[in-house]
């Protein structure tokens, strides 16, 4: 956000909040190949999805009634959910790929790696299986952002061809 806008943002009551990294990939070239098998999660294996999901990140509420939600909804419509599978072909990671549509930018959200599968290269194999996803929906580029903190989520971007941007941070106004 430019300047002036966070100027008069902040001399009108409001916060800067935590910072943030945005990545992205451009999409041009073709995609790495992930090395592991992704799956496109149906409807019938909307429980593996939520459970990596559950696994990948502390306090986390997403069930199979709110994964059916999500699918049932409009924007679903352009969207595609990966799971990442291990060599027993366990789902060990997984991620929701967003498109705007032809030739404009995808975005992950949200990425994870089950907790017991973690440091096993699984992260990459998800983001290269996302953006590779998002390329064959006809997308430009691949872009999500990660807290500054989570310095592993930014090593797993990276490493999968994503370059990170200028830090940013949202705004925020006490209620």
């Amino acid at each position: 956000m430019g300047a002036l806008v966070q100027d008069l943002l902040f001399k009108d009551g409001w916060n800067a909040d935590e910072p943030w990294i945005p990545v992205r990939r451009d999409l041009s070239r073709p995609v790495e190949d992930p090395g592991v098998r992704i799956d496109v999660i149906g409807a019938e294996e909307a429980h593996e999805r939520t459970a990596v999901q559950r696994a990948s990140f502390d306090g986390s509420t997403f069930t199979d009634a709110r994964w059916f939600a999500m699918a049932d909804g409009e924007p679903y419509a352009e969207a595609r959910c990966l799971v990442a599978r291990n060599e027993l072909g366990e789902s060990v990671a997984a991620a929701t790929v967003w498109s705007a549509g032809e030739g404009k930018p995808g975005y992950i959200e949200p990425m994870g790696v089950h907790r017991l599968h973690r440091g096993r290269g699984y992260g990459t194999a998800i983001v290269l299986g996302a953006a590779k996803a998002l390329q064959e929906m006809g997308a430009s580029s691949v872009y999500t952002c990660t807290p500054a903190f989570n310095v592993g989520a930014i090593a797993t971007y990276q490493s999968a061809g994503l370059e990170s941007q200028a830090e940013m941070r949202a705004q925020y106004r006490e209620a």
